[in-house]
């Protein structure tokens, strides 16, 4: 384990709307779900050293890049530990979030989790995003597969004005077509960590 796993906090505290107590949540955060990963793999074990830096941090670059409106309704698809959605449902606390994931096991530790952080902006299901049946003003996925097959397989429940923003590796790049239009966003122009020189975020709208 580092020294101290918030070495990074500097970071975080450039956020404009952060304040002590989301900051004390996302510490928190971090260190439940290290313990919940002795027990079920939600997260790389070989990653669980660097938490803080690899994953609360890469979550909230969305945070760092893009605002929401107060009424956006958001949904992280395919979450596994809770990653990107349950700290920036920390940082937008105004916002209602729905993370979703196929397996069981990881849904019922993230309703403990956020329990535990009495994150009542927070609704966990455990579906896959093709039984959806509501649209969203904001999709979020990281990591879950190629950013092709993610925007086919969940465009149909991002509204006609929503945005899809996909946490990736500056290597996977959209089929860009008519119907979208697509912004890539390098993380490597928002911090010095080594770790975001090959990282991305890509906004994707829908065109009318």
């Amino acid at each position: 384990m580092k020294a101290n796993m918030y070495d990074d906090i500097n970071f975080v505290e450039t956020l404009e709307e952060i304040n002590e107590k989301k900051i004390k949540l996302l510490k928190s955060f971090s260190e439940i779900l290290t313990e919940e990963n002795k027990k079920i793999n939600l997260i790389s074990r070989k990653d669980i050293e660097s938490i803080f830096e690899h994953h609360i941090l890469h979550s909230l670059m969305v945070a760092k890049l893009f605002r929401f409106n107060k009424n956006d309704t958001i949904i992280d698809i395919g979450t596994g530990g809770g990653l990107p959605g349950i700290p920036l449902a920390i940082y937008f606390n105004e916002n209602k979030f729905t993370l979703i994931d196929s397996i069981n096991k990881k849904i019922n530790v993230l309703k403990m989790i956020a329990k535990k952080l009495n994150l009542n902006n927070v609704e966990i299901e455990c579906i896959r995003s093709e039984n959806i049946k509501k649209n969203f003003d904001i999709i979020i996925g990281r990591g879950v597969t190629n950013i092709n097959a993610f925007y086919n397989i969940n465009k149909h429940i991002l509204k006609e004005n929503g945005r899809m923003l996909y946490l990736n590796g500056i290597n996977d790049k959209i089929d860009e077509t008519a119907q979208i239009s697509v912004k890539y966003h390098n993380l490597d122009q928002l911090t010095n960590l080594e770790y975001y020189k090959t990282k991305q975020i890509v906004e994707i709208k829908k065109v009318s």
